[in-house]
């Protein structure tokens, strides 16, 4: 996957009056960088094709831009390993215009805690979400967009979480980067931030035989063997009106099932809205959870037959 973008020098910033702009002299024909995702991560590039840098590409949730047209725009940063690596506008801007910055939504009630976030079936920014629209980068998503689901054909997102793994979070409970056919051929298609918590649809005539169920989710840390990330990471999470199973980088994943803990995360507005209609619709999995044990079991059945993990 490639995305095109602008040179962070490219673009300014007037925190006075709140308003983004291109340089007048840019030349989108032949200025304009590009970020490449890799089995290893992500290589940024310059205009000539030169290697800048690679490494782990990291977001935080996209700036919203008014222009003086009053079309809206979306305007993410994309950090390479920590570092201000290019901007990735949803379209191209005006060299010389004004874009002005706009109040984002409330996007928490409160801050999860690195335990918390490490229990949710969370992933990375840039993992490829299947839309009615193709694949599109999970912090890309808002409320309303139309997400494919398993069970349910197209699902539209009512809450799209953005958590962060602060910098000093215990070992344990940061996120996992899973490489690309961890779990089989294509199964992820590239590799994949996942947080410890995340469900990996399991399948195979093993868990029918053993549980009576065809289908059960298995949490990504007790999967695979996979390093942790460290520093500040986003993650993200995606709520629908009931639970679902979404395809992620390839492979089926849980979404989130709500609950106390995570209503907690909600703006309070929303939460009071939300709970009392999706209780009923929250009450069960989409599919039932294996113990650990049980999922190592799975796992040493399915390797001796050279068989594919996930779903």
């Amino acid at each position: 996957m490639m995305q095109v973008g602008y040179p962070v020098s490219a673009l300014s910033f007037d925190p006075q009056r709140k308003v983004w702009s291109l340089a007048p002299d840019f030349d989108p024909g032949t200025m304009l960088w590009r970020l490449v995702q890799t089995e290893d991560g992500a290589e940024l590039r310059d205009a000539l094709d030169r290697p800048v840098t690679c490494g782990i590409a990291s977001a935080e949730l996209p700036l919203l831009l008014r222009a003086a047209s009053g079309r809206m725009l979306r305007l993410e940063r994309i950090d390479i390993d920590g570092l201000p690596g290019l901007f990735i506008a949803s379209e191209p801007f005006v060299p010389g215009a004004e874009y002005t910055e706009l109040p984002h939504p409330a996007t928490a009630g409160r801050a999860a805690g690195p335990e918390e976030i490490a229990r949710l079936p969370a992933l990375g920014p840039g993992t490829m979400i299947a839309t009615a629209d193709g694949p599109q980068a999970i912090d890309w998503l808002r409320p309303g967009d139309e997400i494919l689901t398993r069970d349910h054909g197209l699902r539209p997102l009512v809450w799209l979480g953005h958590h962060v793994m602060p910098l000093r979070a215990p070992a344990v409970s940061r996120p996992l980067r899973i490489s690309a056919a961890a779990f089989g051929p294509t199964h992820p298609e590239h590799a994949t931030i996942a947080s410890p918590g995340l469900g990996i649809l399991l399948a195979g005539p093993e868990l029918k035989f053993w549980f009576t169920e065809g289908e059960m989710f298995g949490r990504v840390a007790e999967i695979c063997t996979a390093p942790r990330l460290e520093g500040r990471q986003s993650l993200y999470t995606l709520l629908f009106d009931a639970p679902e199973i979404v395809l992620a980088n390839g492979i089926w994943v849980s979404s989130v099932q709500l609950d106390a803990a995570y209503a907690a995360l909600l703006p309070a507005e929303l939460r009071m809205t939300l709970r009392p209609r999706l209780a009923e619709a929250h009450a069960e999995a989409a599919r039932s959870w294996l113990e650990r044990w049980e999922v190592e079991m799975f796992c040493r059945a399915r390797n001796a037959r050279r068989r594919v993990i996930a779903a």
